[in-house]
């Protein structure tokens, strides 16, 4: 379900999936049913002899209840049953109708992307939105590989563009015509961090802890704005590089935890194997193709040198590749096993292809004209514990001509903008606001823990040898040519 607006204001995407819901509800509801004729049939057995009237043998007064009331769960279940079947039915139909929609929609958009490209470098300040970021990557592999056969020819060339297609939908995933599972994105993070992992082009090893402190209470209650400016603390430029944040508060049902991680922070003169930062150009490697692994463990370790413990609430945030981990660290299940995670707050980050499971709750804030939430190459999961929060417009003092990845990545506008939620009517915000202010409530002071770490040095990156072919010795190296018959 989408609700959107303009001129700068917020709007959300998400799906009720009330087909399911209700579907199990009615499935829970049939299996009360069955629950109570088996109770009925057992009371039937000790509801006492027939009553003989003028001859005639009829039912106690109580067998008659219990079969009429028996007749009316049989009835009832059927109903309930018809019900979910017709739920599961919609549902299919549903989803196959929309499926097709956005496949006929991307297709459109493919058929002019070379075109729509072009556009959005020159309106969106040099930088592609998310949307076209997204049709990007998974049109990549069918303008790729074609260019590279066909002797690098145009995309305007008639071969070039039926190839294209063809190549599109032989890699591409269900959800844009192929038959992969998984997006392009996704398979190609994990490829590609395979590939670092071996050769140590990046350093993906085990995170230490460093430094632990801690400062003194101060005013918290737990709202979008305090997060965001926990986001802003967390940032090299105010924290030192390779930190994270561990926010303590005290609520009306218990302790709760903010972890708090920031983005990408990039590696010194591009030597990334030699780096020992978590955040940095290795760390959105791990994140992506590695379920953010030694991040996780990194976390609760650090969460336990703060005071955290085990059962306790946490909500983790982060920014950018911060984003990533806090998605990562939801599902990930020795930290899920241990601690209570009922929210996740992702800014400017490519998550779509991390569910989160029902019990967590998720806030995605991303700017239409953001690429990097596009990067992953799909839209954030529909789900109702999923809000995604969609801003256009820039606050007043933003650079539109910033570098990197653009105006509208800076967590400064991002932060900004979400101020906005506040008075947002928008069903989805008020939801998500409702369900972060329960879990606050009683929240007016917190201790923030910052904990630094570090990844364990790395050797460097390995070089591709060849072995040379050992021969058993005496055999010559090749056979002379000899017209002269053995004798």
């Amino acid at each position: 379900m989408s609700h959107s607006s303009s001129g700068g204001s917020p709007s959300a995407d998400f799906q009720l999936d009330e087909f399911e819901r209700a579907a199990a509800r009615l499935a829970r509801a049939g299996e009360c049913l069955i629950a109570a004729r088996m109770l009925i049939t057992t009371a039937l057995a000790d509801a006492g002899p027939p009553v003989a009237v003028e001859g005639r043998f009829l039912p106690s007064a109580a067998e008659a209840y219990l079969r009429s009331g028996n007749q009316l769960a049989i009835g009832v279940g059927d109903t309930v049953e018809e019900c979910r079947a017709g739920l599961d039915a919609s549902r299919a139909i549903y989803e196959q109708a929309e499926r097709r929609a956005a496949l006929k929609a991307y297709e459109q958009r493919s058929a002019v992307l070379p075109a729509a490209v072009q556009d959005r470098f020159s309106s969106n300040h040099g930088h592609p939105d998310t949307q076209t970021t997204e049709d990007l990557i998974n049109a990549a592999p069918g303008y790729g590989l074609p260019w590279l056969l066909l002797g690098g020819r145009p995309a305007s060339d008639p071969s070039m563009a039926a190839a294209s297609s063809v190549v599109a939908r032989l890699l591409g995933d269900r959800d844009h015509g192929g038959p992969f599972r998984s997006g392009v994105a996704e398979r190609m993070a994990i490829g590609l961090s395979g590939l670092a992992a071996v050769r140590w082009i990046f350093n993906v090893r085990t995170i230490r802890l460093g430094a632990v402190s801690t400062a003194a209470p101060e005013a918290f209650e737990g709202t979008v704005p305090d997060l965001m400016d926990l986001q802003r603390r967390a940032e090299a430029q105010v924290s030192g590089e390779g930190a994270v944040l561990v926010t303590t508060t005290r609520t009306a049902r218990g302790p709760v935890h903010v972890l708090t991680i920031p983005g990408t922070q990039p590696a010194r003169q591009g030597r990334y194997w030699a780096s020992r930062n978590p955040f940095d150009e290795s760390g959105i490697v791990e994140g992506t193709g590695m379920g953010s692994r030694q991040v996780a463990q990194a976390a609760a370790e650090a969460l336990d040198a703060s005071g955290a413990r085990p059962g306790d609430r946490l909500v983790i945030t982060g920014y950018s590749q911060g984003g990533i981990h806090a998605a990562n660290l939801a599902v990930d299940e020795d930290l899920v096993a241990r601690y209570d995670v009922d929210y996740v707050v992702t800014t400017g980050s490519p998550v779509g292809s991390t569910v989160l499971p029902e019990g967590t709750r998720g806030l995605h804030l991303e700017h239409v004209d953001d690429m990097v939430p596009g990067l992953d190459g799909r839209p954030n999961p529909e789900s109702s514990n999923q809000v995604t929060v969609h801003f256009e417009g820039y606050a007043p003092d933003t650079d539109l001509q910033a570098g990197g990845f653009g105006a509208a990545h800076q967590l400064g506008n991002y932060t900004q903008l979400s101020g906005e939620l506040a008075t947002s009517d928008d069903p989805g915000v008020v939801e998500a606001r409702s369900a972060l202010g329960t879990l606050f409530a009683g929240a007016t002071t917190a201790t923030v823990t910052t904990v630094k770490l570090r990844r364990v040095p790395s050797t460097g990156p390995r070089k591709a040898r060849i072995k040379p072919v050992r021969r058993p010795p005496g055999r010559p190296r090749h056979r002379a040519l000899d017209s002269t018959p053995p004798h």
